[in-house]
């Protein structure tokens, strides 16, 4: 067509040509001025400098309508929270007006949601205030709730909003009805692939608080997602955020006893960072130091720790235990005790671990007054506590707490101080292994009962009430020897407290288990028969007495001579001859087992002492040398020898002076051999003589004076003036006094000293008229005020 390739209009032609001419003619051409149209230049480039700003974003475009200005707000949102160092400020201005509009435009909500939620984890990130920034948490939360992935139209953003929904679950925490194993392996994995250019954030430390919110706890995850977070944290990460990690992380090292970690981290938080993070921080580096042996270390850090202004009472008093554990390692218990104080004072675990421990402090001191404080603060460590298995500590575990108690009752004991000590076993029930406590209070109240009943004090209750705990432990006894030991104990107690029918009824108890040891069968009917006769069950004990003897073993033994001590005792026509027909049954048992020695040798003592009463002197000399030939060293051996020179001194009296001598000086070697042995035993004690010591010595001793009497010899005389003036003074104002001066007076007979005879009958007066009427033990004899009166002193009264 001619108009495809016609020339194109010049600036002359068309629309741009001047007006025509009359006749379809032109006018004539004329020059232009070139200056014409330079005004149009600068237009233009104006034109394309709003282009450039608009296309670089310098200037705003499009159109101002409500919606567009609400999506250029988004926009500015999505920008600012996109930087690599957010400011907080614009971002919080950024995010208010995005708030204000989104209610407005449904149609743009879904985005504004997501932009919203993304800024305010963002903001979170940065904020170094937990409290804030879990409230931004919670705004992210309360906006991602409002859209789904669907409803974004930009795709890239669906797996952002998956991924960043997850952060926030993370950060604020499941709720408990949440399948919470399932749910935190989900959240970890979708924390741990971030969509393609997503900032990671707080990522790996959230992915921390996820493992260790698993059970059990993934440490080893934890661990390495902390050390990740706190490697690559970037400048806009508050250093608050970064202590909090590195607490935790430290934290984390403490509970995997890797002591040097737990050490390098701690103490890379600093101490500008919040105290509610510093203070943890350095509790968890002394307890590292702790760990190590560096208890100077800890303490130090503890010292700090206590500096700390605003940190709640509940550190100072962790501080204040802690510190007191390293004055303990230190030796310097006093100032212990002063932090264990302040500690208990508290409450929370180490209120609760520093009652025990200053407890225990307390109980090593040897002051007695410390000792009773030691009631009430165990009572406080387990109050509340209603088993060994609901008291929980990771300071003080539950058997420390139960070896408090222990020593608790024990040292109180010791002291005396039954209340305290019975107070420490009942409340020993909250964490004591069954039944120990009541072990406890039974051990409490017999040796209370014991104490009191020596004193002569109202021992009875106490007596009683112990008997009764060993009857209800009895029932805790899986085994027929448990049992018994309880009962038999608990019969004690009840005949100590005057309660012989219910020891009898509990040893009946007794002897109705099956199974009992033959070993345990004889004490057991012995216990059962002294209860019977103590409570007038006559009728019945016979039946336990012919039991008892045909029981195998010492039970038997020891019934047959308590019977034939009974018998001989009595005096009664009757019964004396049974006592000494067991006596002789005793004596010529073969092949004595070594717990029925004891029985035998008294046998053949108090056999050899029933013939010297029947004035059989020969014989019972014969039976004493026997027994000492078999027995040399034995209980009986002093007695044996004592009844020996008895029998000596009798048969030289019927024989012919040379031979008469010859007794009678065996008879002094064997009574002094008695005085000399006394002596050693008591040496060997510290000096003091046991009570059946100092009887034997004394009658050695006497009979040492009648045998220098009986050999009618001046220089025996002379002995017996030199050993009785010395023996004298050792029994002044007894009747063995007197005896011992109506010995030296038949000295100075012999020796023929009429004025030391006055003067000895005025010393035998003297005493005479002093010693009190209780001073004589026996109707007749020596030891009865009669004889005194009627063989020596019947004249005067005349």
């Amino acid at each position: 067509m001619a108009t495809d390739t016609a020339p194109l209009p010049t600036a002359h032609s068309g629309a741009f040509s001047g007006p025509a001419q009359a006749g379809g003619r032109t006018a004539a051409s004329h020059s232009t001025d070139p200056t014409r149209h330079l005004w149009q230049l600068p237009v233009l480039l104006i034109g394309i400098a709003v282009f450039v700003s608009a296309w670089k974003g310098w200037l705003p475009i499009g159109r101002n309508d409500p919606p567009s200005v609400f999506t250029r707000d988004i926009d500015a949102l999505k920008a600012s929270y996109e930087k690599l160092s957010p400011d907080p400020i614009d971002l919080k201005s950024q995010l208010s007006k995005v708030a204000a509009g989104v209610e407005m435009f449904p149609e743009h909500a879904p985005r504004g949601r997501f932009h919203l939620g993304s800024g305010y984890v963002r903001l979170a990130e940065i904020t170094a205030s937990a409290d804030e920034a879990r409230g931004y948490w919670t705004l992210a939360q309360q906006h991602f709730a409002l859209v789904t992935s669907e409803q974004l139209r930009d795709s890239a953003d669906r797996p952002k909003l998956d991924f960043r929904s997850a952060k926030v679950r993370a950060a604020i925490g499941l709720p408990a009805e949440a399948p919470n194993a399932d749910l935190v392996a989900l959240l970890i994995q979708v924390l741990s692939a971030p969509p393609p250019g997503e900032e990671g954030g707080e990522t790996r430390r959230l992915i921390a608080e996820l493992a260790l919110r698993r059970n059990p706890q993934d440490l080893a995850l934890a661990r390495t997602s902390l050390t990740q977070y706190l490697v690559s944290a970037g400048t806009s990460t508050p250093q608050a955020a970064l202590s909090r990690a590195r607490l935790r992380l430290g934290a984390i090292y403490l509970e995997l006893h890797e002591y040097d970690q737990a050490r390098k981290w701690l103490a890379q938080v600093g101490g500008d960072s919040p105290a509610e993070v510093l203070a943890p921080a350095k509790a968890g580096l002394a307890r590292a130091l702790m760990a190590d042996g560096d208890f100077l270390g800890a303490a130090k850090e503890l010292e700090v720790l206590r500096t700390i202004p605003g940190i709640p009472v509940y550190y100072r008093t962790g501080a204040a235990y802690d510190l007191a554990l390293c004055k303990i390692r230190a030796n310097d218990r006093d100032a212990a005790t002063k932090y264990f104080e302040e500690a208990a004072r508290g409450t929370g675990a180490e209120a609760t671990a520093a009652a025990v421990q200053l407890a225990d402090l307390h109980l090593h001191s040897p002051d007695p007054s410390r000792h009773k404080l030691a009631a009430d603060l165990l009572t406080d460590a387990v109050r509340g506590v209603k088993s060994a298995a609901e008291y929980k500590s990771e300071l003080v575990p539950v058997t420390e707490v139960q070896a408090a108690f222990e020593l608790g009752v024990t040292t109180l004991l010791a002291d005396g101080a039954f209340e305290q000590a019975l107070k420490v076993a009942e409340t020993y029930a909250a964490v004591a292994p069954s039944p120990r406590d009541r072990e406890r209070r039974a051990d409490v109240l017999a040796t209370w009962g014991a104490v009191l009943k020596k004193s002569n004090g109202n021992a009875k209750p106490k007596l009683k009430d112990a008997a009764d705990e060993f009857v209800a432990l009895a029932e805790f006894q899986p085994k027929t020897d448990g049992k018994l030991e309880m009962l038999r104990r608990a019969a004690a107690l009840y005949r100590q407290a005057d309660e012989p029918a219910l020891a009898a009824t509990r040893l009946k108890e007794a002897a109705k288990l099956p199974g009992i040891p033959e070993p345990a069968l004889g004490p057991l009917l012995s216990d059962l028969a002294d209860a019977m006769l103590e409570s007038k069950q006559t009728g019945e004990v016979w039946k336990v007495f012919r039991e008892l003897l045909v029981t195998p073993g010492t039970a038997s033994t020891a019934t047959r001579y308590r019977l034939a001590r009974q018998f001989v005792d009595s005096r009664h026509p009757g019964l004396v001859p049974v006592g000494r027909a067991l006596f002789e049954q005793i004596a010529k048992q073969q092949n004595i087992a070594p717990n029925e020695r004891e029985y035998h040798e008294r046998a053949l003592t108090e056999l050899a002492n029933d013939l010297i009463q029947q004035k059989n002197f020969a014989d019972a000399e014969a039976r004493l040398r026997a027994q000492l030939a078999l027995y040399k060293d034995g209980p009986e051996s002093q007695l044996a020898k004592l009844l020996l020179g008895v029998c000596l001194l009798q048969r030289a009296a019927t024989l012919s002076p040379p031979e008469a001598q010859k007794l009678r000086t065996d008879a002094v070697t064997t009574f002094k051999e008695i005085v000399t042995d006394c002596d050693s035993a008591a040496q060997k004690r510290g000096g003091k003589l046991t009570d059946r010591e100092a009887w034997l010595r004394l009658q050695a001793s006497l009979r040492v004076l009648q045998s220098y009497q009986q050999m009618q010899d001046r220089t025996q005389a002379q002995n017996l003036l030199f050993e009785g003036a010395v023996l004298r003074d050792r029994y002044k104002g007894t009747v063995e006094e007197l005896i011992i001066l109506s010995l030296m007076y038949k000295a100075y007979e012999k020796l023929d000293k009429p004025a030391e005879l006055a003067r000895m009958r005025d010393e035998m007066k003297d005493v005479f008229s002093k010693l009190p009427p209780t001073a004589f033990t026996q109707p007749t004899g020596e030891y009865s005020r009669e004889y005194w009166s009627k063989v020596w002193f019947s004249t005067e009264q005349q």
